[in-house]
């Protein structure tokens, strides 16, 4: 089984590579991303109570749009592995915030495959993590060379 990070990589490498999909393969791939979506909120909302069995199956064959099968099939998977739904899901989002911190700080310095190779690099680390190393590869060196100050963005380990 992929641990949540892997999970997360994975969900984000298939953001990155969304816009070269053909259109049937991007049809397929968002589908599939709403019901991510799904279960990231329907996980908690079934833990919590908040909804029910029935109702979480009728989020996801109506509004997912999946069939019956699959409903069941997900709603099987929400109740026998509470949290996994939010996890990865959650871990993508994060990928994607801090992609979206370093490029914005960097502008036109930021180099994809650089960051891509470090990222990568750090192993199956937690997000938190990766992101404390990342802030310190890219963002104290830009603020060095820029002569800018840098220390706003979230998560600069300067700020804890």
């Amino acid at each position: 089984m992929m641990s949540s990070i892997s999970r997360s990589r994975a969900v984000y490498a298939e953001h990155l590579l969304r816009p070269f999909m053909p259109a049937e393969a991007r049809l397929i791939s968002l589908q599939f991303l709403l019901l991510r979506e799904a279960r990231a909120f329907l996980d908690i909302e079934l833990q919590t109570g908040a909804i029910t069995s029935e109702d979480a199956f009728r989020v996801l064959r109506d509004d997912v749009a999946v069939s019956d099968a699959m409903a069941r099939a997900e709603l099987a998977r929400l109740v026998d592995i509470p949290g996994s739904g939010p996890s990865y899901f959650f871990g993508y989002s994060e990928f994607l915030e801090l992609r979206r911190d370093v490029e914005q700080a960097l502008g036109a310095r930021f180099d994809q495959q650089a960051y891509h190779d470090f990222v990568l690099a750090q192993g199956k680390l937690p997000v938190s993590v990766i992101r404390e190393a990342v802030m310190s590869r890219f963002m104290r060196r830009a603020a060095v060379s820029s002569g800018g100050d840098l220390t706003n963005l979230k998560g600069n380990p300067s700020d804890k």
